[in-house]
């Protein structure tokens, strides 16, 4: 659901603001990039999660 979402986003901006508009490059940037990114850092966060004492 969320790849449909990203999609739709990438395709909106270029309707919107064109292909070699600054906005779409971010855009592009955000949902590619960005987004796989963050999930890794997350995973590895979370299987850190053991590695330290609890209050």
């Amino acid at each position: 659901m969320h790849l449909i979402f990203c999609a739709r986003c990438v395709v909106v901006a270029i309707l919107l603001f064109g292909t070699q508009s600054p906005e779409v490059l971010a855009i592009i940037e955000g949902v590619f990039v960005e987004d796989p990114v963050m999930l890794i850092f997350i995973k590895i966060a979370n299987n850190m999660k053991g590695w330290f004492e609890s209050e």
